[in-house]
């Protein structure tokens, strides 16, 4: 919501997650050749009896390597995607508080043969206590603030219909945990983030779980991948179609990796400090822009949303329209 169009090889790690039999739409980040991070709702959903129903299954497709995963006419373009091999949900993951929001997908062939290069994953408790200490210095609730972190995706841009054919990305604030409007869900175990600027309501939206939030640690910035640390997969939040309203209370919440990557190194059984470093182009923190040139007015469709896979999406749409807060 208010981002803009990403450049080529800006975001390598930035995937699009997709069922073909529930319509699922996510995003999901590369963290090793063959293994991706998402949401846990991405994967699973449950019934009103309480029972786990699938919406990810071996098969279905994880668009890697990539901005725009169409074909010209608008249609996804299976060339651009491998596909799933296998689907892991934290066994602890609960729908109702959205604790343990987080899944693995491993795929059946190389992501990095389509041209996707892993994140670092914000990896220990002292990263972790870097991070909240940077969004305590820069963030000034209700003022404009530093932009300390970025998203991305292919959500809506903030109306209800319009979604991009190009991945959009996003410079936010990242909150800290005293000031994190959680309502009812554990600040502790999410990372909070929202609008650095009190003139321009941006965000992530529907369509966009699962996908990154990145931080850069000012420490490695020289390094080949510029510090950029996955901190956060993208949860849950106020309905971005309502934030021009007060009553959307809250800002966006992302499950936070740091707390969770024992459990990723033990389902993976990967050792990620042996992996080679990557090495990116771009820094998103020097490229993308703290303010939109154009702002979409959240209250209507986008112009921009009319494109040739709109009607494609919003069938997909349906099947992730089953949360409390705020429909990703």
């Amino acid at each position: 919501m208010n981002g803009e169009k990403a450049l080529k090889d800006l975001l390598p790690w930035q995937v699009m997650v997709y069922g073909k039999k529930e319509g699922t739409l996510c995003g999901g980040s590369v963290i090793a050749d063959k293994w991706i991070v998402t949401a846990g709702h991405c994967v699973t959903d449950f019934t009103e009896a309480g029972n786990k129903a699938p919406l990810l299954s071996p098969g279905d497709l994880v668009f890697a390597g990539t901005t725009n995963p169409h074909t010209a006419l608008g249609y996804l373009d299976e060339r651009k995607a491998v596909k799933i091999k296998q689907l892991i949900v934290h066994d602890k993951y609960f729908a109702i508080s959205f604790e343990n929001d987080i899944a693995l997908i491993e795929v059946d062939s190389s992501l990095y043969a389509k041209g996707s290069k892993r994140i670092v994953l914000a990896n220990t408790k002292e990263m972790q206590a870097d991070i909240d200490r940077s969004f305590k210095q820069h963030y000034v609730a209700n003022q404009n603030s530093k932009a300390t972190v970025i998203a991305s995706g292919w959500g809506l841009y903030g109306s209800k219909t319009g979604m991009p054919d190009d991945l959009q990305v996003v410079k936010l604030a990242g909150i800290p945990d005293d000031q994190c409007k959680a309502n009812k869900y554990p600040a502790e175990h999410f990372v909070c983030a929202d609008s650095n600027r009190i003139d321009v309501k941006k965000d992530v939206c529907r369509g966009d779980s699962g996908g990154p939030l990145i931080w850069q640690d000012p420490s490695h910035t020289a390094d080949s991948d510029k510090g950029l640390r996955l901190i956060g997969a993208t949860s849950n939040g106020p309905l971005c179609s309502e934030k021009h309203h007060d009553r959307a209370i809250g800002n966006g919440l992302y499950t936070q990796i740091s707390h969770h990557y024992q459990w990723i190194k033990d389902q993976t059984q990967l050792d990620f400090e042996k992996l080679p470093l990557p090495a990116y182009q771009y820094d998103p923190f020097k490229v993308v822009k703290d303010t939109p040139s154009v702002k979409p007015d959240p209250k209507k469709p986008d112009p921009e949303g009319n494109g040739g896979s709109i009607a494609f999406f919003s069938s997909l749409l349906l099947a992730i329209a089953a949360w409390r807060r705020r429909n990703f």
